[in-house]
């Protein structure tokens, strides 16, 4: 009796779960960009499971954080362990932990020009080079490019664009002489483009890392991750939230299409371990 009671509580909240909540999925990256594509396929095949799901391209990390911190209705956020600098920063969120959801990605970057140009390291170290980069939402790697200039004695111009799609065109275009993409790897398995370094911890399809090149460079690795986070749901529905979020990973052809084209790697898929990963960044961070 105890038991049927149970499964008609479940089967009763299973079918109120989702029944009249929307949910606002926030996407403060670039419309173009990566994480943006990764986010509207999730948030695409969580309407397909029954959630009601409004999703909002801002561009714009301080309106989401603001709009996460202050709304009391569900939300989604996508993030991002590289949206900031120091815990000062107006868009500085603490690291997830009860609210996190899950991630997809802990991707390096990758050095890349066309086969034409043909950029190598040497190159990098004695020429004047422009490098196209995205910042938006990446404000970490324009401070790790900054060290890495100021080790090398390197006086590159960056030119900013909004979001990666526009950046692979600049490169492709020849607007720049090279570009920072996390697509690198794949370009290279393709013949696509000639790519010379990566923060990864390893060389990569031959890709040799920063850390084997320049030992001495006090920050080698740069691994971006992308997580989602959300507030305001039960914990019936959190529950469920990570459940469906996991199935997708396993099921969606697009999803999957998508990592593999882009190379992106899985962190550890236990939530409560990839929480102690994104904390143990944030401890990084100075004030």
């Amino acid at each position: 009796m105890k038991k049927l009671i149970t499964t008609l509580f479940t089967l009763m909240f299973m079918t109120n779960v989702y029944a009249g909540t929307k949910v606002t999925f926030h996407s403060p990256f670039s419309k173009t960009g990566n994480f943006t594509g990764m986010s509207k396929i999730l948030a695409s095949e969580l309407s397909a499971k029954g959630w009601d799901v409004d999703v909002k391209v801002t561009t714009n990390a301080k309106l989401s954080k603001e709009t996460y911190t202050s709304t009391d209705k569900p939300m989604i956020l996508a993030w991002s362990t590289g949206m900031t600098t120091s815990k000062s920063d107006d868009i500085y969120l603490p690291a997830a932990n009860g609210d996190l959801v899950g991630g997809i990605s802990w991707s390096p970057w990758y050095f890349c020009s066309t086969n034409e140009k043909n950029i190598s390291i040497e190159d990098f170290k004695t020429k004047k080079l422009t490098i196209a980069i995205d910042l938006v939402g990446n404000e970490e790697l324009g401070n790790w490019m900054d060290k890495l200039q100021a080790h090398l004695g390197t006086d590159h111009t960056y030119v900013t664009y909004k979001g990666s799609k526009k950046v692979t065109n600049a490169i492709f275009s020849g607007e720049v002489d090279m570009g920072m993409t996390t697509g690198g790897a794949g370009w290279v398995e393709k013949g696509k483009a000639t790519c010379f370094y990566t923060s990864a911890g390893q060389t990569v399809q031959g890709i040799k890392s920063i850390g084997e090149d320049l030992p001495d460079f006090e920050q080698p690795q740069l691994q971006l991750g992308l997580y989602w986070r959300a507030v305001n749901l039960s914990w019936f529905q959190m529950r469920k939230l990570r459940k469906d979020f996991a199935a997708v990973k396993e099921s969606s052809a697009d999803w999957k299409a998508w990592m593999d084209r882009k190379k992106y790697v899985y962190p550890d898929p236990k939530v409560k371990n990839y929480a102690k990963t994104i904390a143990a960044i944030d401890e990084k961070l100075p004030n």
